[in-house]
């Protein structure tokens, strides 16, 4: 049993896709199911329990399956195996030491049955709710284990608030006599759940889903009726006397830990660790030997303090909102009995909930004060919220209220306020507006600032300004005058200019800490007291606390907030609610100040300086200020602070908070806020009353605009579309033509926000104003006013902003926009004519789809997804585009292009497309690699047999007359070498134009300085496509290549590419780029993967091939042997890396970089695969003894042949037996060749074995069995090493194989292929890259191992999917062995760049690998285990020369000069195959000679 876990484990993920599809009949699929519970149940492994659980939530997943006639009498049975399984204790604590993936499982089925079984709420006990809850808590454990527990504890909540309400009504159902049974949840269950709610609260990192914070609250409100519900039942249900109430011991222990609850947020944000015993928010993995945790877990760690700080007024905020409803309950809680004996302790806990807000009210800290005024202002938005939900709910039943204890009520039941509370507000407030209070907080801002002034004032007395001349601290009016003056006085003295530009560093660098500090103190300061003034108008707004009669100490702090928050969730959490319940609890007032308020708000619009008038007349300027914004988002995240203006930021608020109070007045805005919607500020007086001829002042265009802005915040919130309509129709139309006179104003401030007033209006009614603006689009674009430049920027600019965001349209408005009952007939016919375009734009999957019906002279099934790709390639047929078809390898690329040409033949033959244009022909060319040519027409012929176009290779087109060639179309297909050779010239004429062009693998042209680029790009076409698994292979430059040749400028000039893309790509990739280069980078990615989406179409053989087994890839470490480690750090320290030979013995045994690339490389495979030789050449001229005892033992090593020599053989070795293949005994036996014997007479200074290696995790393969595996080698060399240790069974015994590469003639290499996937005797095939890795099915394999790697990533993918590809059967376990500390596993982590290139372009999960820096290439090939190379270091101390551009050869043969960077761009594509045969054709001798020569 224990030695088959992975086959029963195969067992059921077969099952797990099986159930997910199938129809599932019980009578014939019992057994399966019956297995998968019984694994569930007693299997000891958790991978297996795993697979079980998840091939029955697949099942309970299926929507074939009927939810209640079969998941619902399935579902009982199924839980009664889990929870018998999660009632264990030791299983319990098995799971949570191991991975998540067992318990989130488990918690599927759970909500599942919490979800549709009558009986859950009897069977959900209470041991069995804690445990549930005990799974809860994601500071710890990952996000989806916390949600699913969120998940069952809310269907838990749920079904036992639907169980009250049935026992309530009377219901005799199924659902209501199980109810009836429901045992009680203790009230320390509920509490605990409580705690760990607010724990979760707490410590979630800030990178876990939203979610989870929000379905906390949503948990905390159905947790709160339980508990109500519980306190008011009948008299009949309750506990005998002298018995604790459950409700009442939940209150008990809320009593006790709410005030340290609340404690827990007032802390200092500079010291966020918190003990979780002392603050009652231990979770069940919490020890008491490290007590101490972290608000908002251990990411906060690396975050810079603006950053922090935001994250934890944001989690405080919510806390605040979680602690709300908690301390209103306990503050309510004596009213529930009046007649109680106890009544009077029921008060002493309502004045205790009071006097925990005491003392942090009266607090001179800062963070204290603001963290009980956050929960003081929740405390008031919730019980306004209720009292709102209960006068709704009394009105909807036209009945008195319940009071608290189930007795009628005569009259309104009113929730008292916290009159202590609201006395202590008042008070603050007060004093904040008759003083400056000074927090502690602030005493040490200003001591620290203190301190910096007077350092930057001695730094200042030492080079050069005397003492007498500072200014004091206490005779200036500010720190800043101080600092300033100083900085002048200092600044004359300095005659240097190094002086005078660090004296400016250093007074930059003064000034922004003292505006950080001010702006940090005016912030917190208007945050408490706004928060104060917010919690006053809610509480207010019941109407159960009067205002002031002077409402100025109200209002000032919030209108002070608005200038200075910029947390944008906090001002619309706090700001924008606390303004709707000023205006609600003022709407009686006389006066009324709402006119007042709305006008500071709207004022507050204006962005002063943020687009003023510019020189620049020709700017456009909607581009410009989205970037702006989000460099200045930017700067914030690396500076640490907000780059906004005062102004910028109290506009933003302003806007927000306009927006918000006219989403929540709705329908009622007209008579409960008729100011915001009709008074001065937006009914667009002035622009009525606008000169016809545009001649105004700034002043009078500004009020325009300022209005114009008020009512474009507004407008989109706006509920009623009667109510949008009216406006537009009575305020907007009349004056329409006074809008585009503004939108031709020289200025481009004036025209941005002209045009991002019609763009809002848009928004929300896109038909109308589009009807409006049409025909005055057309006078700008190609009317009378096209010639003018401001007039045209205006009108780009408004397209820009209102129908760009078209994308996300649907196509519903087309049919009231093209209405021309309403006499615009004009748009209508041009929608006809021009409209359908945009149509697929804003909805791609309308597009019609392609049948096959369609396709002449098919002989063959299309995949759904080939006739999705067929689709998408008609759409660009049919709009005169062209685009990259990148599917994954194998498919189908040919055959749906190949659907497309028949489609379009047809279509022409049937005349359904206009014709052609005469200079157009109506045949199309293929150029494809010179092995492709005959795959091509072989596909022509199977899937279109009865076709009446032909297809030719080239030699078969110069045989026919051209003559016969012009009367019927045709398709050629060519290779890359007859196109660069010119050949089509002799068989067509100059001016000839194909009607398609296809490229096939066209990633081959990446290199725009190639003479094929040329080629290609000179073929004259009216459609162009390229076929290409892997169009990024080097870097995104490949795209502008691509692209050039589809659509010449689409990506701008190649400079312009460059400088907008590839250099901050580039300096992203830098090991030393900076966080902003980063951004800057990613940024500049994901700008391109926006241009090239439309026009590029990849999927993925695991997105469309759901029968395809999966494709496990593990990377395997290696360790060097002494050996290994002695000759690599030879050829290390003898790389001539940018300097010339000074002797003849430095010619002899310097290596270029290219040469010791390759050595290395070897070295890594196995040290015989050196050239002893070699040795000699570096010793030669050193006659130490050292030295010379060194490289006896080194040679002496080498003449041994042995598997332990080598880290990756050994590794091999092991891999193969994890694998079962060969005998285990034969293969850890040792060596082969220098026996035992040899290794007895060897020194005791003998090189060692590279330690042993944890072998790789083997994922099972579906139907059991030994393994059969395709090893993959670069050097033909290391292919021969492996065949030699087979050989001698150093691998193992009776292991038989099978080789294909170089040596293998290419007839007989299909014959290898076929023996290979039909005998399954046959364990390994061995083959090279480059010879096996392209173009072969070798399904017969289910294990990859890549003893080393191709500088191409891609070769590798390719070479993977030999074995997983259609006709795959079983799970593919891919194994990557790489040698640590090593050049190749540097290679590889370059290849694993952060924002991964590939697959950011065109959507692929590839990588490319990166262009690296030649000065940091000895790095790259230096070991990892941190030894000295003082060689190399002396080497990279000395200064670089700049030397000029050279290509491949010249760089390869000048000495001393790294040309690594040519190996993977164009030049580093060829195959290694010659590379080697150089390299053994070029002696080292020779190499050196032509160096010096040059």
């Amino acid at each position: 049993m224990f030695s088959n876990w992975q086959c029963r484990q195969t067992a059921l993920l077969v099952l797990k896709y099986h159930f997910a599809v199938s129809e599932f009949n019980l009578d014939a699929e019992r057994t399966l199911f019956d297995d998968a519970i019984h694994s569930l149940a007693k299997d000891p492994f958790d991978e297996v329990i795993s697979s079980a659980t998840q091939s029955l939530c697949s099942l309970f997943s299926n929507p074939n399956v009927d939810e209640r006639t079969t998941k619902r009498s399935l579902i009982d049975r199924v839980m009664q195996s889990a929870w018998a399984l999660m009632d264990c204790p030791s299983r319990m604590t098995q799971f949570r030491e191991g991975v998540d993936s067992v318990l989130v499982d488990l918690l599927r089925l759970v909500a599942f049955w919490l979800r549709v079984s009558p009986s859950a709420p009897l069977l959900l006990t209470d041991v069995r709710l804690r445990l549930v809850v005990s799974l809860l808590d994601c500071s710890q454990h990952s996000p989806t284990r916390a949600t699913r527990a969120l998940e069952c504890i809310c269907g838990a909540l749920e079904q036992r608030k639907k169980g009250s309400l049935n026992e309530g009504k009377g219901d005799d159902s199924a659902m209501g006599n199980v109810t009836a049974e429901m045992t009680d949840w203790s009230g320390q269950t509920l509490f605990f759940l409580l705690q760990q709610l607010y724990r979760c609260l707490l410590f979630t990192p800030p990178s876990a889903p939203p979610a989870i914070l929000t379905q906390c609250q949503q948990t905390l409100d159905a947790l709160l009726a339980i508990v109500d519900e519980s306190s008011h039942r009948p008299n009949s249900q309750k506990k005998p006397e002298g018995e604790e109430d459950e409700s009442a011991i939940f209150f008990r222990l809320l009593g006790h830990s709410i005030g340290v609850w609340l404690c827990s947020l007032v802390y200092d944000h500079r010291f966020t660790e918190i003990d979780v015993f002392l603050h009652h928010v231990n979770g069940p993995n919490s020890s008491r030997d490290s007590p101490r945790e972290i608000l908002c877990g251990d990411e906060m760690r690396f975050l810079n303090a603006t950053q922090c700080d935001e994250v934890l007024v944001e989690r405080k905020a919510l806390a605040a909102r979680f602690l709300a409803p908690l301390f209103h309950a306990l503050f309510n809680l004596r009213q529930s009995d009046s007649s109680d004996e106890h009544s009077e302790n029921r008060q002493t806990l309502s004045t205790n909930v009071h006097l925990l807000f005491v003392p942090y009210l009266r607090s001179n800290s800062l963070y204290q004060k603001f963290g009980a005024a956050l929960v003081v202002n929740a405390w008031a938005v919730y019980q306004h919220k209720k009292s709102e939900v209960q006068n709704s709910d009394e009105c909807a039943a036209n009945s008195p209220p319940l009071a608290p204890n189930g007795n009628e009520q005569n009259g309104k039941a009113q929730t008292p306020p916290p009159h202590v509370l609201l006395q202590e507000i008042a008070n603050s407030l007060n004093v904040v507006s008759t003083s400056t209070k000074l927090y502690d907080e602030v005493s040490q801002m200003v001591t620290s600032l203190s301190t910096e002034c007077n350092e930057f004032q001695q730094y200042c007395v030492r080079k050069g300004v005397p003492k007498e001349a500072l200014v004091s601290l206490t005779h200036a009016n500010s720190m800043e005058d101080v600092i300033l003056a100083t900085f002048l006085n200092c600044e004359q003295r300095l005659s240097r200019a190094d002086d005078r530009q660090a004296l400016s560093a250093r007074h930059k660098i003064i000034v922004e800490q003292i505006a950080r500090t001010k702006l940090a103190i005016r912030t917190y300061t208007n945050r408490v007291t706004a928060l104060f003034a917010s919690a006053l108008f809610h509480f207010a707004s019941n109407g159960t606390v009067p205002l002031p009669a002077q409402l100025t100490p109200l209002v000032k702090p919030l209108m002070d907030a608005l200038e200075s928050e910029i947390s944008r969730s906090l001002a619309a959490s706090l700001l924008a609610p606390a303004f709707v319940a000023l205006l609600r609890s003022t709407a009686r007032r006389e006066p009324c100040p709402h006119a007042k308020v709305l006008r500071q708000l709207c004022l507050g619009l204006a962005q002063c300086g943020e687009l003023a008038a510019s020189d620049q007349q020709n700017r456009v300027l909607s581009l410009e200020h989205l970037e702006s914004e989000e460099q200045k988002q930017q700067q914030q995240s690396a500076q640490g602070t907000s780059s906004l203006s005062s102004d910028a930021i109290k506009a933003r608020n302003c806007e927000l908070i306009l927006r918000h109070i006219t989403a929540v007045f709705g329908d009622g805005i007209e008579q409960n806020c008729a100011e915001l919607v009709h008074g001065p500020f937006c009914s667009l007086k002035a622009l009525r009353e606008m000169p016809t001829d545009g001649q105004m002042g700034d002043k009078e265009t500004e009020v325009i605009l300022l209005q114009m802005d008020a009512l474009r915040v507004i407008f989109p919130a706006l509920r009623s579309s009667v109510l949008r309509r009216r406006i537009i129709r009575e305020r907007i139309a009349p004056h329409i033509q006074n809008c585009f006179v503004l939108l031709s104003s020289a200025n481009p401030a004036v025209r941005f926000r002209v045009s991002r007033f019609l763009s809002e209006f848009a928004s929300a009614e896109l038909c109308p104003i589009l009807k409006l603006c049409y025909q005055r689009f057309s006078d700008f674009i190609s009317g009378p006013l096209s010639n003018s430049n401001f007039a045209r920027c205006g009108v780009v600019e408004l397209l820009l902003i209102t129908l760009l965001p078209l994308e996300n349209r649907y196509s519903h408005f087309l049919a009231e926009l093209v209405d021309p009952s309403d006499g615009n007939s004009q748009l209508a016919n041009a929608y006809a004519g021009a409209f359908s375009l945009v149509d697929v734009l804003c909805a791609p999957a309308n597009l019609p789809r392609i049948g096959v019906d369609q396709i002449p002279w098919l002989n063959t099934e299309l995949r759904h997804y080939q006739l999705e790709g067929i689709t998408w390639l008609s759409f660009l047929h049919r709009f005169g585009l062209n685009g990259i078809l990148a599917d994954d390898m194998g498919l189908g690329k040919t055959l749906q292009v190949l659907s497309l040409l028949a489609w379009d033949f047809g279509k022409k033959q049937n005349g359904d497309l206009s014709a052609p244009s005469l200079s157009v022909s109506s045949s199309s060319l293929i150029v494809c690699p010179r092995t492709l040519i005959d795959h091509w027409c072989n596909e022509w012929h199977s899937h279109f047999p009865y076709a009446n176009v032909k297809i030719y290779k080239l030699s078969q087109f110069k045989a026919i007359a051209a003559a016969e060639l012009q009367k019927s179309a045709f398709v050629l297909v060519a290779s890359y070498e007859e196109l660069k050779s010119n050949r089509l010239s002799t068989v067509t004429s100059d001016g000839h134009r194909w009607n398609y062009l296809v490229l096939d693998e066209g990633h081959c042209i990446r290199n725009p300085n190639s003479q094929l680029f040329d080629f290609c790009c000179s073929v004259r076409a009216a459609h162009r496509l390229i076929l290409s698994g892997t169009p990024v292979q080097n870097s995104p430059a490949d795209l502008w290549a691509l692209f050039h040749f589809l659509m010449p400028g689409y990506l701008s000039t190649r400079a312009v590419f460059q400088a907008k893309f590839m250099r901050h790509i580039l300096a992203c990739r830098n090991a030393r780029a900076t966080e902003q280069q980063c951004k800057d980078g990613e940024k500049a990615l994901q700008l391109l993967h926006r241009q090239c989406l439309p026009f590029v179409m990849r999927r993925l053989k695991t997105d469309v091939l759901t029968e395809l087994p999966e494709k496990i890839v593990q990377d395997q470490q290696c360790e060097l042997s002494d050996l290994q480690k002695a000759l690599y750090q030879l050829v290390v320290d003898n790389c001539a890396v940018g300097q010339q030979p000074n002797s003849a013995s430095d010619r002899n045994r310097w290596f270029s970089p290219l040469q010791a690339l390759h050595m290395l490389r070897k070295i890594v495979d196995h040290p015989s695969l050196i050239n002893v030789n070699l040795i000699d050449q570096i010793y030669a001229g050193n006659s130490e003894a050292a030295a010379m005892e060194k490289r006896q033992r080194i040679m002496e090593e080498m003449k041994k042949l042995s598997v332990d020599q080598s880290g990756k053989m050994v590794a091999f070795r092991d891999l193969l037996i994890q694998c079962q293949i060969g005998d285990r005994t034969v293969a850890m036996g040792g060596d082969t060749e220098g026996s035992a014997n040899d290794q007895k007479k060897a020194p005791s200074a003998s090189f060692a074995a590279p330690p042993p290696v944890a072998p790789p995790l083997l994922f099972p393969s579906v139907s059991g069995g030994a393994h059969r595996a395709l090893v993959f080698c670069q050097w033909r060399a290391t292919l021969e090493l492996i065949i030699h240790f087979l050989d001698r069974g150093a691998f193992g015994a009776d292991i038989s194989w099978l080789r294909l590469d170089s040596t293998v003639p290419a007839k007989d290499r299909q014959s290898v292929v076929d023996r290979f996937n039909t005998d399954p005797s046959i364990d390994l095939l061995l083959l090279t890259t480059h010879i096996g890795g392209v173009g072969l099915n070798l399904t017969g394999a289910d294990v990859v191992i890549f003893v080393d790697h191709d500088w191409n990533p891609f070769r590798d993918l390719q070479a993977i999917d030999r074995a997983h590809r259609l006709g795959q059967k079983r799970t593919v376990n891919v194994y990557r062995l790489i040698t640590r500390g090593t050049v190749e596993e540097k290679v590889m982590r370059l290849q694993r760049f952060k924002s991964d290139t590939a697959n950011a372009l065109v959507g692929a999960d590839n990588r490319s690998l990166a262009g690296m820096a030649t000065d940091e290439l000895l790095e790259l090939f230096s070991l990892g285990d941190g030894a000295d190379d003082s060689a190399g270091k002396r080497r990279r101390e000395q200064p670089k020369a700049k030397r000029p551009r050279m290509d491949a050869d010249e760089a390869i043969a000048a000495a001393g000069q790294w040309a690594l960077e040519e190996l993977w761009t164009v030049t580093g594509d060829e195959d290694d195959e010659k590379t080697e045969q150089y390299m053994q054709t070029h002696c080292i001798d020779a190499f050196l000679h032509a160096t010096t020569k040059r």
